[in-house]
């Protein structure tokens, strides 16, 4: 299952770079400059009078002190395993600046978070992709019985991707290392998982979103009700319970990927959520 990471809170066991992970959880919509106004509600947060401190460490100008890193796993509410993972980080950066011998701390990164070694991709790669039938290709090619044939694939795919499409989503996907060829030259997916930036551009997020729920409202008209599911709740919530339900909501995304997603399925299914307001408060505008 592939999981569009910027909606959601970000794992920093997904980031090399501590500050890049700072970025995300704090900034995700990659506004951290001093006329943003996040800034300083963040420099205030960790007990800042001044965005400056938080500033130069964003920049990387700077090692966050013992305070700021003890702030900041509070107010991101993280566990003990992720502080430590945090901590070593932070270690990490100090140890390269100085000269000193990393071996141990990338070590001890490596036994905390096994396995870790994604490929992270770049605002422009992203946006490569981004239409809804790379990932599901992706899933294709790992499917019993892969034929890595144009027409064959266009059949699969309920000929809802055009064979020039296949090919260009096949040969982005190479080129980005999300998928490979073996010893025998087949295709097959990277072991590394996918890392999408803090700051994908609002426009290919939407395409990767919209295009998903074109998707679903095809597979309404053209899919017997035995092979879909489509349900819909209209309901009344508090704003300020909005960050909670939209973490149940992933929280469930997860719990049902780990249920049912299995490496040796037979077919490509996709599973899509949405949360979102229906009224405004405001409406003078």
């Amino acid at each position: 299952m592939e999981l569009s990471t910027r909606e959601i809170k970000p794992s920093i066991f997904d980031f090399e770079d501590y500050r890049e992970y700072l970025k995300a959880a704090c900034f995700p919509n990659g506004k951290y400059n001093h006329t943003s106004g996040t800034l300083s509600i963040w420099a205030k947060k960790l007990g800042y009078k001044s965005p400056s401190s938080l500033t130069m460490v964003l920049n990387g100008d700077r090692i966050p002190s013992r305070d700021m890193i003890n702030s900041l796993g509070k107010e991101l509410k993280l566990s003990a395993k992720e502080r430590q993972y945090l901590d070593l980080q932070v270690d990490l950066d100090r140890a390269k600046r100085k000269g000193k011998d990393p071996s141990d701390l990338l070590k001890r990164l490596s036994i905390i978070a096994p396995g870790k070694n994604n490929i992270q991709l770049s605002l422009n790669q992203f946006s490569l992709i981004s239409k809804w039938y790379f990932y599901v290709i992706k899933q294709l090619i790992s499917t019993p019985g892969f034929i890595e044939d144009y027409d064959w694939m266009f059949k699969r795919l309920d000929r809802k991707v055009t064979p020039s499409q296949i090919k260009y989503a096949i040969d982005a996907l190479l080129e980005l290392g999300i998928i490979t060829r073996d010893e025998a030259g087949n295709l097959t997916p990277a072991e590394r998982g996918v890392i999408s930036p803090n700051d994908i551009p609002s426009s290919a997020l939407k395409n990767h979103h919209t295009g998903m729920m074109e998707r679903a409202a095809e597979a309404l008209r053209e899919k017997p009700v035995e092979e879909r599911q489509i349900s819909s709740l209209t309901f009344r919530m508090n704003p300020e319970d909005l960050p909670k339900a939209k973490e149940r909501v992933f929280k469930f995304i997860q719990e049902f990927n780990e249920e049912f997603a299995n490496d040796n399925g037979l077919e490509v299914f996709q599973l899509n959520a949405q949360l979102f307001g229906h009224t405004r408060k405001d409406i003078s505008q």
